[in-house]
């Protein structure tokens, strides 16, 4: 059976562990119904029984009853007649009265409360044939007083009184016996009711909570192939330990992802990077200024520009060629890169020119970031060649634009590669008195190009 019921769900299929959970509860209901059948129809056989074994107490009762008016019908028809048919009448009903009163109390055992009424019945029909009911004075002709007509009157209506009351009980215990099983059995029904229910109940919890392991990652699942629909591959496929098509399905995704993102860093990388130095190029730029600019002017933060031009870098390319003049840009790119901190973008302006990114710095400590890269710049030279390199520098002030930025920093490199010196130039319409570096408009940091 067991076999059979895996061909028909395999394990580690979708849902299977549902299924399972319903088949559990039918096949315990089932087993609880088939108990329960079994144990009303005992029930139902043993109410059939007593009332059967009432029932024959009862007959017996009547039987005796009748034996009894038999016998004083035939004594008092025999008296009156003389007709010796009513002796055998007579005779036949006293032996069926022996013969019930032993029946009477071998079916009446089971039921101790009728013992004392049917002994005392049965004492009064005793009684009424010890006194009147001897054959053989009937058959010689005995005849009674109107004194004992009167007393074996008494004694019939005694024994008739009795019987009656005894049947009144027996219909009342049957009655009783019907009510008791009935309450039984309708107690084991409300029982059932309730035990169908807890059962029902409880493997109804345990699919919805089988069920909500499963809608909850779908959820989370819907909510990750929205953002890896906008290109947001960082948030993994939510993980889900069932070994069945839908964690099958789950993983499929999840491989698809990685996938995707390698991809997705791939084609960023081709289209935000500079395919020679590594690093941003024009493209990345420009978005990582227009979003760094924003932040900036939203927070109330100051924010700075650097553009840097290696000297003489035409010259130096026609003169030692292309190959040299890569190798140079990687080697200087690699300087910057190693002393800039994460937060600031550095990017490849273009040709030999590049572009620094300085959020929550002022002029003054822009001036010097620019000098450490310049002097290192210099320091570090390529084999034979000494290298120098041009800044200009531009600092957020109110109502600016991010091209207003540019262009003021663009004009300060324009500057300082006319110049041999560091040249620090106030805007003339600065009401600041004292000239420092923080509130002008633009400023030139130049170290003209000595020869590579």
């Amino acid at each position: 059976m067991y076999k059979v019921w895996r061909r028909l769900l395999p394990k580690h299929h979708f849902g299977s562990d549902i299924i399972e959970s319903l088949t559990r509860m039918i096949f315990i209901l089932g087993l609880f119904f088939l108990f329960m059948i079994i144990w009303i129809n005992g029930c139902l056989n043993r109410l059939n029984e007593e009332i059967m074994q009432l029932e024959k107490v009862s007959r017996h009762v009547l039987i005796l009853q009748k034996a009894f008016i038999d016998q004083v019908t035939a004594r008092q028809s025999y008296h009156l007649t003389g007709d010796a048919a009513f002796l055998q009448s007579f005779e036949s009903s006293s032996s069926d009265y022996i013969q019930s009163v032993r029946e009477l109390q071998n079916a009446v055992t089971a039921y101790p409360e009728f013992l004392e009424p049917i002994r005392k019945l049965v004492e009064a029909g005793m009684h009424w044939q010890d006194k009147y009911g001897s054959l053989e004075a009937l058959k010689n002709g005995k005849t009674l007083t109107t004194g004992e007509l009167l007393e074996g009157k008494t004694i019939a209506d005694d024994f008739r009184n009795r019987s009656m009351e005894i049947s009144r009980m027996l219909h009342a215990k049957q009655s009783e016996v019907s009510k008791a099983y009935t309450s039984g059995i309708t107690k084991m029904l409300y029982t059932s009711i309730a035990v169908c229910a807890l059962v029902i109940g409880l493997v109804v919890t345990d699919v919805v909570q089988k069920l909500r392991r499963i809608i909850r990652p779908i959820k989370e699942l819907s909510s990750a192939v929205e953002g890896y629909a906008r290109q947001k591959f960082d948030v993994p496929v939510p993980s889900l330990k069932k070994n069945d098509e839908l964690g099958k399905l789950f993983d499929h995704i999840e491989h698809m992802r990685l996938m995707l993102k390698e991809h997705f860093e791939q084609s960023r990388r081709q289209v935000y990077l500079d395919g020679l130095t590594g690093i941003g190029n024009r493209r990345y730029f420009d978005e990582s200024l227009d979003l760094a600019f924003e932040r900036a002017t939203s927070e109330g933060e100051a924010f700075s520009l650097i553009l840097m031009d290696i000297d003489r870098f035409k010259w130096f390319n026609d003169t030692y060629g292309h190959a040299e003049g890569d190798r140079l840009l990687r080697h200087v790119t690699g300087i910057v890169q190693r002393m800039l901190p994460d937060h600031m973008v550095f990017a490849r302006y273009g040709g030999e020119e590049f572009a620094v990114i300085v959020p929550g710095l002022d002029m003054n400590e822009t001036m010097i970031v620019a000098e450490m890269l310049r002097s290192e710049v210099e320091r570090q030279a390529l084999d034979s060649y000494r290298i120098t390199a041009s800044f200009g520098i531009s600092s957020l002030r109110k109502g600016d634009t991010a091209e207003a930025l540019l262009v003021r920093a663009d004009q300060a490199l324009y500057a300082s590669k006319k110049t041999d010196a560091i040249v620090f130039r106030q805007d003339k319409k600065s009401k600041d008195p004292t000239g420092l570096a923080t509130v002008v408009s633009s400023a030139v940091y130049a170290q003209h190009g000595r020869h590579l």
